[in-house]
Parts: C-alpha cells; structure tokens; sequence
C-alpha cells in the first residue's frame, strides 16, 4: 500500500495541484484546494517531489463556496471564493516574475473579469455513450474517459451549452455512429462549437475518424436558428481539432466584434474565448506601450489579426507575422473589410524572423502559443534596434523565462496581470520591456 499523508494545502500551482510541504519535501496533491486539510495517498515519489491523491478531505477550506459542488477539470478554481481566486493569480504571476524571471517587484495591477461564469465562447464537448445513449462533456482529470456529471460546463456561454444539448438530442435522435476507443467502432468522437457575442450564431464542427453519411441530420442541425456554419473534421489520433476540415453547410468563417474592428474567423484560425476580456486585454496593452503616431510595430503571432488592426488606430505601420496561412488570409480580409491601410500580413514562422525585417520597425509586440518565443528570436532580438517588446502572454512561468534570457538588453518598465480564464488556473500577463 502506498504512503499516507495528512497535510493542509498552502497554495496552488498553474495547473490546480494542491501543494504542500511535509519533512521538507513538496508534494502536489490533486483533488483539493487551498486552505484544504487533506488525507492523500501518495502515488509517485521522487528526490525533490511527491505526487499524491486526495483521499478525503478533513476539513474543508474556507476559501471554498458550495454553489459548485461540481465542476469539470478546466473549471478548477471555481470552487473556492473570486477574491481568493485573485489572489492565488496574482501570486502565481509575481511568483514566477521573481523566481524565474528575477523581477523583485510586485505588478502594477490585477484586472479582474467582469464575469466569472458563461464567458467561453468556443468549446470543445467529448462525446461518449453508456447503454445506447450518446451524451457530451469532458474528460475526467488525468483521463481520457467522459465524465457525464460536466455537460453544461459552468465557464462556456449558456447559449454553447443550450445548443450543446439540442446537438445530443439530434446525435440520438438519428442514431449517429459514436467512437468506442475500446471496440475500436469507428465514429463521432466529439462536438467543437464556436460561438459569437457580435452575430449571436455559431460554427459547428464535427470531430471523428469516420465521417457522418446522412445529409438530413445535417440538414436538420442548420434549421437551428442559431447555427450558420456546418463543418466535419476527420481525426484519426484524438478528439482535437485538426487542419482537415470541410464546410458542409453555410459559412466558412464566423465573424466577432473587438474593440469596433469586425473580426472573420475560419475554423482553423485562433480566436480568444473570452471577447468581453479580450477587449479589456488589448486596450490595456495598447496604453501600456504608449504608442506614437510614428512608430512602426512588428507584431508576430498575429492570428487573424485582432491585436494588428486595433493597434493600427495607434501608429504609423504594422505588420503581422503568423504560421497559420489559414488565419494571415483572414487578416488581410480583416483589413480590408475594416478599410485599415496602414496593416499588412505575411504568413511566416517567428522563429525564422531575420534581422533585416527586424531592422524596418521600432517596437514588437508579441502574443505567443503558451510555450513562449522561439529560441531563435530571442537571440535575434539580443541584438536588433527594437527599443521597446510589449508582451502578452497566457502563462507566466514561459514568460518570465523570456524575460530573464532577454535581461541582458531588456528590463521590465510595466507589467499587468487580466483575468481572462476565471474559474481556471491561468491568467494572462502584459509585460512592456524597455531596452
């Protein structure tokens, strides 16, 4: 039998592990929270670690609240108070600021959501069956098996989880194929919807290694009024969204408001899931940089180019620099549908960025995947004429390692903390760097 531990929880890491220090060792401790006083059973252990389960919990935290009494592996956080939420956020950023970065200073501010709950525009629902009867929700926590009890997840727009169950009803109604990872059938492994607070309809893909042969279903599920896009997505590996994917019925592209710029977004392109904080999120970066009718920004990971075209009001040039050719084309139709002229778009890797292209602008700004820069441009931005990088990132540990491997040409002039995610363990960070 594995070791037992009795402990309280002290804090909370970026992926909502309870932490704990028994006889000097760290241990992180799934299914708990903080203030938590848990019986855990510990299942792996090493020199400087130990990973543990939630056995029971013998006292309950008083950060927690009971309206959640349950809640989906994303919605990890939604269990104890916002004010401790807050809290635990703004920690973890300026933890990692000063741990990994070496920024021994608290940051400028910490925006809070307007809304804690029905933000998340876009989801992706499993699907599963159990006696004939196909249902929707998300993996359990380290699981690839569909926890029932999460459909109606507490994060996405009522209006994602209304269509979600009218979507299900439809799946049973004419007895579509579901995969089973365990016979191996073939079929529907999972729903991604995409819905927009400008137009108030949705993008429906359907996800699975055997493509759905009845046009009346489809047919049907467009007859919805708040659906104008149908689209398939063969995946033969997961229930991920892939780049093999076909329009069947309406548009190709949904369409969302930021800030007054129209935004069309194809199904392969990114798009913030909370539009309400994402405004708040690039106005914010905006007056943080501190534009001038002047400059010339160099913005790289553009997508379909949001950050660009508000940030186009501002100064003289932009050009964004994305991989996804899907999304540049999206931003170039962007620009045009906005009647923006002084913006441009190339489909390129960041980390191929050279110094002669990198010579032409005075500021970066750069939005990168959670993995942070390419190691590539870090290099590259050690010796170039930017004067000033204005950094948004969704995960503060990734940024405060750019930071520190930048710290020998750049310095942390402002910082912010926006609750983009609550309910989940991530927050995103501005950081404006000057040389």
């Amino acid at each position: 039998m594995n070791r037992i531990i009795e402990t309280e929880i002290t804090s909370i890491t970026d992926k909502a592990k309870g932490v704990s220090v028994v006889d000097g060792l760290v241990y992180f401790i799934d299914g708990c929270t903080i203030g938590d006083f848990v019986r855990a059973e510990v299942v792996k252990e090493k020199k400087n670690y130990a990973l543990a389960k939630t056995i029971k919990i013998l006292k309950e935290s008083p950060y927690r609240i009971k309206e959640n009494e349950h809640y989906c592996d994303a919605c990890a956080l939604s269990n104890i108070s916002y004010e401790k939420e807050i809290e635990i956020k703004k920690n973890m950023v300026e933890n990692n600021l000063l741990r990994i970065g070496k920024i021994d200073k608290k940051i400028d501010e910490f925006i809070p959501a307007r809304r804690r709950y029905n933000y998340r525009n876009k989801c992706i629902y499993q699907i599963n069956k159990k006696d004939g009867i196909a249902y929707y929700g998300t993996f359990e926590k380290n699981s690839n098996e569909v926890d029932m009890a999460s459909k109606g997840c507490l994060i996405q727009k009522k209006e994602v989880n209304a269509l979600a169950d009218k979507l299900i009803k439809l799946i049973n109604d004419y007895k579509i194929d579901i995969y089973d990872k365990r016979t191996k059938v073939k079929g529907l492994k999972s729903i991604c919807i995409r819905m927009t607070d400008y137009e108030k309809t949705a993008q429906v893909i359907f996800i699975g290694n055997k493509r759905i042969e009845n046009p009346k279903f489809f047919i049907k599920v467009y007859e919805m009024p708040e659906v104008d896009s149908i689209a398939s997505c063969f995946n033969n590996k997961d229930s991920a969204l892939s780049r093999n994917i076909t329009i069947l019925l309406g548009k190709h592209e949904v369409e969302e408001e930021i800030n007054g710029i129209k935004i069309k977004v194809s199904p392969e392109s990114f798009m913030q899931t909370n539009t309400e904080m994402a405004e708040i999120l690039y106005s914010k970066a905006i007056e943080m940089a501190d534009f001038g009718p002047k400059d010339k920004v160099l913005e790289l990971y553009s997508g379909v180019g949001a950050i660009s075209l508000n940030l186009a009001r501002n100064v003289k040039e932009v050009l964004g620099v994305e991989i996804v050719d899907e999304a540049t084309k999206n931003a170039e139709l962007n620009k045009e549908r906005n009647s923006i002229s002084n913006a441009s778009f190339i489909t390129m890797n960041a980390g191929a960025i050279d110094q002669e292209l990198i010579s032409k602008f005075d500021i970066l700004f750069i939005d990168p995947p959670r993995s942070g820069l390419d190691p590539n441009l870090k290099e590259l931005l050690k010796k170039s004429n930017i004067e000033k990088i204005v950094y948004v990132s969704c995960d503060s540990a990734t940024l405060a390692r750019d930071i520190n491997e930048l710290s020998e040409k750049f310095e942390v002039k402002k910082s912010v903390a926006v609750d983009m995610f609550p309910c989940t363990a991530h927050v995103e960070s501005i950081v404006v760097l000057g040389s």
